[in-house]
């Protein structure tokens, strides 16, 4: 996993600004969710959020990131969200 979120991470820095690539930006959060990296995933879904704003469960998503990255308390399990926000 840690492979993929350099090689994720790599794609998005080489990107041209305004590049938008919400696939990488969906996958890379979520590895970042379950290695505890809170507010770079929430960072993440940001960008996704203004792609697809009507999408529920990115913001749902966006909201449990950043809940913990800013209190690092517990966000309910949701099972459409997977292990990540557990």
């Amino acid at each position: 996993k840690m492979g993929a979120m350099a090689e994720l991470e790599r794609v998005l820095a080489g990107a041209a600004e305004g590049t938008v690539l919400p696939l990488a930006w969906m996958l890379l959060a979520r590895l970042c969710a379950e290695q505890g990296k809170h507010a770079r995933a929430a960072e993440l879904l940001e960008q996704v959020a203004v792609v697809v704003p009507e999408e529920k469960g990115v913001q749902e998503f966006l909201a449990a990131m950043r809940q913990k990255a800013t209190t690092g308390a517990p966000v309910r399990s949701d099972p459409k969200l997977g292990k990540a926000c557990a």
